[in-house]
């Protein structure tokens, strides 16, 4: 090894004892510090789609190619990986700019609900997008009894927070009226718009009822299955109105990972489940966010290769978006270009109107109701 690429693994072992793993536990947990799939490509233009497959899936065309092609004369396998990353690469450029998803909460508004479509009820999170439904009932393992109750939850590894949106929303009348898509919106919270339309102290809105601008806090993720594999792509939780608390709790709670020596964010995963709740002006029930804290992510992922495929993304992305250098001709710099590019990517839909959280009031059922 030489010089210069010793000097670089020390930089990227460093980086990752610093994030709050001892390089004992990573050797325990058979996690490699060596390069990233992802580390060759970070000073490239952000392509969302590119960026929901883990290193883990990106290897295993590559790996399954290889296999195919052990006997065959003339081929080169050693750069295999490499070649079908720039045909990736490639391919990605000529589809252009598609779109990321978001992790949504059915309602009973919600089409597929008030269809009757089969998996469907009030109270589930789904990709925005693709309509997958993420929630399943299972045994709540963090309710620490005999017998833990089933409930209805997704299992979500929160990465990096991104940054607020400020939405401006169409009101009621004009959604009547037909108008699905937002006005506007805004990442800056000195905008003049954003500061006539939100609550003090934030802002300067003293109307009544909902101001007119909408807080999104913005969570990346992914959606895991119950043995560590991702179940989605980066997908982004963004909490908002009546979920909006719920959203700067779980925030608050993956910056406190440091005191139990884990990393900030993916250092644990989540359990997100839904509450029902009446709104008291309307008489209309919905469903807002809740989540229970689950285990460190090496107790919640058994298996090594899957564990080391989700650490040394996890780490390599939060790397890249919280880069402080800037380019020539840039005022942001890159790792602030690359969360918004990811936050812009993200569809972004109109939520189901719930009012005001003050006048709601709990009501039973959402993911503790069994019958999910």
């Amino acid at each position: 090894m030489t010089k210069a690429k010793e000097a670089g693994q020390e930089q990227h072992d460093a980086g990752i004892s610093q994030a709050g793993i001892s390089q004992a536990g990573i050797s325990q947990a058979g996690i490699s510090t060596g390069k990233s799939a992802l580390e060759s490509k970070a000073n490239q233009p952000v392509n969302p789609v590119a960026i929901q497959m883990s290193s883990q899936q990106a290897s295993k065309p590559a790996s399954e190619l290889s296999s195919i092609l052990a006997d065959s004369e003339g081929v080169d396998l050693d750069g295999l990986s490499e070649a079908m990353d720039q045909i990736d690469d490639a391919i990605y450029e000529n589809v252009g700019n598609l779109q990321v998803s978001r992790i949504a909460i059915s309602q009973p508004g919600t089409p597929e609900v008030a269809a009757g479509e089969e998996g469907w009820k009030a109270g589930i999170l789904f990709d925005n997008m693709t309509k997958e439904i993420f929630s399943k009932v299972r045994k709540a393992t963090w309710i620490k009894t005999e017998s833990p109750p089933m409930i209805s939850y997704a299992i979500f590894l929160p990465i990096f927070a991104l940054p607020t949106e400020f939405v401006a929303w169409p009101t009621k009348e004009e959604r009547q009226e037909g108008m699905k898509n937002y006005h506007w919106k805004s990442l800056q919270i000195s905008d003049a718009r954003v500061q006539a339309g939100i609550w003090p102290p934030k802002g300067k809105w003293k109307g009544t009822g909902s101001p007119p601008v909408t807080e999104h806090k913005n969570l990346l993720g992914i959606i895991l299955n119950e043995d560590g594999t991702p179940m989605s792509g980066h997908i982004v939780l963004s909490c908002s109105r009546t979920s909006f608390r719920s959203g700067e709790k779980l925030m608050g709670q993956c910056l406190q990972h440091k005191m139990n020596n884990l990393p900030n964010f993916w250092g644990r995963v989540y359990f997100l489940m839904t509450e029902k709740k009446l709104n008291a002006s309307t008489n209309n029930t919905y469903y807002q966010l809740s989540f229970a804290k689950g285990p460190s992510i090496s107790e919640f992922i058994q298996d090594k290769t899957h564990l080391r495929a989700i650490v040394e993304e996890c780490f390599q992305l939060q790397k890249d978006l919280s880069d402080k250098s800037i380019d020539s001709g840039q005022e942001s710099t890159k790792g602030r270009l690359m969360q918004e590019r990811f936050i812009n990517a993200a569809a972004l839909q109109q939520d189901d109107e719930s009012g005001d959280e003050r006048t709601d009031t709990v009501m039973k059922g959402g993911s503790q109701d069994v019958e999910f």
